[in-house]
């Protein structure tokens, strides 16, 4: 999930109704909780542009909406944040005054969405102007029957981490070596491999829900996307590693006291998760948006780990390191 608009209340049923009215009208993502450090996570972990935050959520939350709004500006201080309550007094919007926030009134949810829309293409704004020297053109596409007509033009404008520590995908794990209890293995270790880019599906998923694009452009898009990443850091995402090496494994008569009855050595390539957000233009009517597209991109390390079978058909994972 790839939430562009953040809801937080400390009544949930309020939060969860809120955010399924908003999704029925608008195309973006929208994430809703009633807690403090889910909601800093996923301002930290996903694309949040828009937060609507409640005011009066001290009680359940340890602080009013305007304090979390602070929080939420020192993570990025792009975001844009609404301040929602019933109650509102006088010191309440002097504090959104301060921050120079949004303060509306719960109930009006057209008058929200009118906002929540300014305050997402405010974002966009401030996001392409500050990106303007360094955007660069990665490609287009141009239907066939126009070889020189008016194309739709891919235009990178920002490049940036979602998360600076590599992560591993459980899924990309694979056995190097598997050995049963009283086995004795010795094998010749070659481990290979390709670094490649790699678009998240939900991503484009995204693109596809909006409306806004066919297939084939799409397709371009993420075509274009992953060609210029790959020019830009050539020497670590198309080189091959191999390493290889001869070791014999059995399993220690200690860990067989222990109940393990066989254990695997694993490994998996480590990735950084990153967003680019891509101007999308159309040379035949002048239509634009920003889109986000979000990759994981090779780190260059290996996560290698050794996992144990128990007699109670469970299993002991332990990590043996990064190389």
């Amino acid at each position: 999930m790839h939430p562009e608009i953040l809801v937080v209340d400390d009544d949930r049923m309020y939060a969860q109704n809120l955010a399924e009215w908003l999704r029925n009208r608008m195309p973006q993502e929208v994430a809703h909780t009633d807690d403090k450090d889910e909601a800093i996570e996923l301002v930290k972990s996903t694309y949040v542009r828009v937060a609507i935050l409640d005011q009066r959520m001290r009680r359940k939350l340890g602080m009013d909406g305007t304090e979390l709004a602070a929080e939420i500006r020192t993570i990025d201080e792009r975001i844009r944040v609404i301040i929602l309550s019933g109650e509102s007094d006088v010191r309440d919007y002097q504090k959104s005054n301060e921050l120079r926030l949004r303060h509306l009134v719960k109930g009006d949810d057209e008058a929200l969405l009118r906002e929540i829309r300014l305050a997402r293409q405010q974002y966009l704004l401030d996001l392409e102007r500050g990106a303007e020297t360094k955007a660069e053109v990665i490609g287009h596409y141009r239907p066939r029957v126009f070889f020189r007509g008016p194309a739709v033009v891919f235009k990178k404008l920002v490049e940036e981490y979602v998360s600076t520590t590599p992560e591993v995908d459980e899924h990309d794990f694979r056995t190097l070596v598997h050995v049963n209890a009283g086995q004795t293995v010795t094998e010749a270790q070659i481990s290979t491999f390709g670094h490649e880019i790699e678009i998240e599906e939900e991503s484009t998923r995204q693109l596809e829900a909006t409306g806004l694009f066919r297939e084939v452009v799409i397709a371009q898009l993420t075509t274009s996307l992953k060609s210029a990443i790959r020019e830009r850091g050539r020497t670590i995402v198309t080189r091959q590693e191999q390493h290889s090496s001869e070791q014999r494994f059995e399993v220690p008569e200690k860990d067989q006291t222990e109940g393990v009855v066989a254990f695997a050595i694993q490994e998996a390539p480590l990735y950084h998760r990153k967003r680019a957000l891509i101007q999308v233009s159309c040379e035949c009517c002048g239509h634009q948006d920003v889109v986000t597209v979000g990759f994981r991109e090779p780190s260059g390390q290996i996560r290698r780990r050794r996992v144990d079978y128990l007699t109670d058909n469970k299993q002991r994972i332990t990590d043996i390191g990064t190389r």
